[in-house]
């Protein structure tokens, strides 16, 4: 007799293989077929617009005028409902260029965020991704809302981004009776470029928030990736004065403990500074570094036998922090991950005396050297740790590359790595569709562990939009440690595939269709089976609005040799267990739910979140998670609640404020952060975190409170 889970599979593969011919017969989607690239020749100028978000100044009559934007949401292809015009030029210092966006009612612009670096996919905007090497490997993103609030970041690969890089620019928009307008002023000596390269690769979006419509000059396969970019040309002639950017800081730091009754107060200077060599190879030096102004971690709960995994923040290690990526490795296995450097193992913040890093790009080669002298810790000696990382771009969009580590920044034990990595893409063998496949290889060494020290990884893919098909394997060695990376789980050999079909407005109501399957399935190094998943997700839909509901049922199968704790004394035994979950998101109301069997027991997970923006000047963000486990050895109810309450009195001051709380640490964590932002690369800061803890008698007593001054300016030669 079938099984309902075996049902289920065979439903969704004839449903799924039923769709698939019928959508074959359909012309193939704007974007897939081959196109000649857009280009637009950039006018040099002699005088340089006024940075206002006013159009009419006069410079901007000399600039090349682009206006062919087209759908990429939700109708690739068709278009837009508001009118675009992008003008560009560019002067010896900077890149020029203004937008305007056209609005049949401007009375319905969204424009909430006014928190300078926060993001701003919610509100309208204007997305500019520049690529100064023309790579179609990398980029940088520039987002501008109508409150000129400024986001930024970097991409690499296809669709990877890291949107904690900052980098000084500017841009002022402003909203009137036609729509909105921004200008932005790109400096030079921000980008890493090659002088003798005269065409850059770039693309602009515009998203309306009201719609969900985002129009876009060029793109590929519903997506901006890095490979279909525009191209601009004629950009010669540049200067970055002597390349310096000098960042002195000075903080006054008052830092209490409550359980010691010890107070410490402290005045201390610092110093960032970068260097760039050529235009595409920068020098950074960091002395006394202080991360005060870096926000706190958002909180999580362990339900699971293995660490978390928290992202980097950091100012100093986010600046050209791709090239340090490794593979597509985003967790278990990374041979480097930057988090592992200034941090204790209790996540407490250890001090640096001093920092140095060369990151950038010579012809096809990709450099990145990092090392920082670590103060003591606890027991742990002052060392000093090392990383190189080495990658030459190969093909079209291919890549060799070598990483190598020294140091443990978290013991004293001796440790290093090597590992490389091949990374394969090619959009020509199949008609507009990419091909991607990769293969890297990793070995380790730890004092007193020998043997069983190596790590490597082989993958397939075909990352698309209406097919996305995925395999790979990963085998981590018993004794494999990159002590400057991130591992939470070892001794195995893991398999994983997926694939994943889409329909784009099969409905009018509906503007994508997405059903799939995923598989994962971890063996020890000899075979026997510890974990396996199956993942049937029949509907992932994105609705008319933008919101995305998804609904997915799992199959677990886990082989436990050891007990393990869930949380509190909860206490799962050895054996073999096979549950089955069901879950189902709703992204617009913040709403997501979990449910079903949990190894010998059931686990219901829920959380909700919602937001408030009363007007552009306050926001208000609160979730609440709950976890019920009821096993064998008991039940138990976590809880994480946190809010969120920022006061924006204008795109420069800010006041950003949190609050968060778990039941299973008993700890209640706030902070508190009034930051002024005159323009980027200069910021003043006032933080205060404050750590409590409940006690037996359900009391709140404070164990930790630090309050600190923070000025920096940067100044640029």
């Amino acid at each position: 007799m079938m099984t309902p889970s075996r049902r289920a599979c065979l439903l969704l593969v004839l449903a799924w293989s039923g769709c698939v011919t019928a959508q074959e017969r359909l012309a193939p989607p704007v974007g897939t077929e081959p196109r000649l690239r857009k280009t637009a020749v950039v006018p040099r100028i002699d005088e340089a617009p006024v940075i206002d978000g006013d159009l009419s100044d006069p410079a901007w009559l000399d600039a090349v005028l682009i206006t062919d934007f087209t759908q990429l949401l939700p109708s690739p292809g068709r278009a837009p409902r508001q009118c675009t015009e992008v003008r560009m030029m560019f002067d010896a210092d900077n890149l020029y260029i203004g937008a305007r966006m056209f609005d049949d009612e401007p009375a319905r612009i969204i424009a909430n965020q006014m928190v300078q670096g926060q993001a701003v996919v919610n509100d309208d905007y204007i997305q500019i991704l520049l690529d100064p090497l023309d790579s179609g490997r990398r980029s940088y993103i520039f987002y501008v809302n109508p409150n000129s609030v400024q986001r930024d970041g970097l991409t690499f690969g296809d669709t990877a981004f890291n949107m904690n890089w900052d980098g000084i620019w500017h841009a002022r928009a402003r909203i009137d009776a036609e729509g909105w307008s921004a200008e932005v002023a790109m400096p030079f000596r921000t980008l890493s470029f090659d002088p003798a390269r005269e065409d850059w690769g770039l693309t602009v979006a515009r998203g309306v928030a009201r719609s969900g419509e985002v129009a876009a000059w060029s793109f590929r396969d519903f997506r901006l990736t890095n490979d279909s970019f525009g191209q601009i040309r004629g950009i010669r002639g540049l200067e970055q004065g002597m390349g310096l950017d000098v960042t002195p800081s000075l903080v006054w730091r008052e830092r209490r403990r409550y359980g010691r009754d010890v107070t410490q107060r402290r005045i201390e200077p610092s110093l960032d500074a970068f260097y760039r060599f050529t235009p595409s190879l920068i020098g950074a030096l960091t002395v006394n570094t202080d991360f005060s102004a870096t926000e706190v971690d958002d909180r999580q709960v362990n339900l699971t036998r293995f660490s978390l995994f928290f992202p980097e923040k950091r100012e100093f290690f986010l600046q050209d922090a791709d090239i340090f990526e490794f593979a597509d490795l985003q967790q278990n296995g990374r041979p480097f991950f930057s988090r592992t450097i200034g941090l204790s193992g209790f996540g407490q913040p250890v001090d640096l005396v001093a920092g140095a890093k060369l990151t950038g790009r010579i012809g096809p080669w990709n450099l990145g050297f990092l090392g920082v002298q670590q103060d003591e810790d606890g027991d742990v000696d002052a060392d000093l740790v090392l990383v190189a990382r080495a990658s030459v771009d190969v093909l079209e969009a291919s890549s060799l590359g070598l990483i190598a580590t020294h140091g443990d920044p978290r013991s004293k034990l001796e440790s290093w790595l090597v590992g490389t990595d091949w990374n394969y893409r090619n959009t020509t063998w199949l008609t507009g569709q990419v091909v991607e496949a990769g293969a890297w290889l990793q070995r380790s060494y730890t004092q007193g562990a020998s043997g069983d020290d190596g790590a490597w990884g082989l993958r397939v893919a075909l990352p698309n939009d209406r097919l996305e098909a995925r395999a790979s394997v990963v085998e981590l060695q018993r004794n494999f440690r990159p002590a400057m990376g991130f591992v939470n789980r070892r001794d195995i050999r893991q398999f994983d595939t997926r694939l994943y079909r889409r329909w784009r407005e099969p409905v009018p109501w509906l503007r994508a269709w997405r059903s799939g399957v995923e598989l994962q399935q971890v063996t020890d190094l000899n075979g026997r089976l510890e974990t396996s998943l199956l993942k049937v997700v029949p509907a992932d839909l994105q609705l008319a609005g933008g919101d995305v509901l998804n609904l997915y049922w799992q199959r677990h199968r886990e082989v436990l040799d050891r007990p393990f704790t869930v949380v509190g004394n909860l206490v799962i035994e050895p054996g073999i267990y096979e549950f089955e979950r069901f879950g189902a998101e709703l992204s617009g109301a913040g709403f997501r739910l979990e449910a079903g069997e949990f190894f010998d027991g059931r686990r219901l997970d829920a959380s909700l979140r919602s937001t408030w923006t009363p007007n552009r000047h306050l926001l208000f963000d609160a979730t609440y998670a709950v976890n019920r486990l009821q096993v064998d050895g008991g039940s138990s109810t976590t809880r994480l609640m946190s809010l969120l309450a920022n006061v924006a009195f204008n795109v420069r001051w800010a006041w950003s404020n949190s609050v968060q709380y778990d039941n299973v640490s008993e700890r209640l964590g706030f902070s508190s952060r009034l930051r002024y932002v005159p323009r980027l690369g200069q910021s003043l800061t006032l933080a205060v975190n404050h750590d409590l803890e409940l006690d037996a008698e359900e009391r709140f007593n404070s164990q930790q409170r630090e309050i600190s001054a923070r000025a920096s300016y940067t100044l640029r030669y």
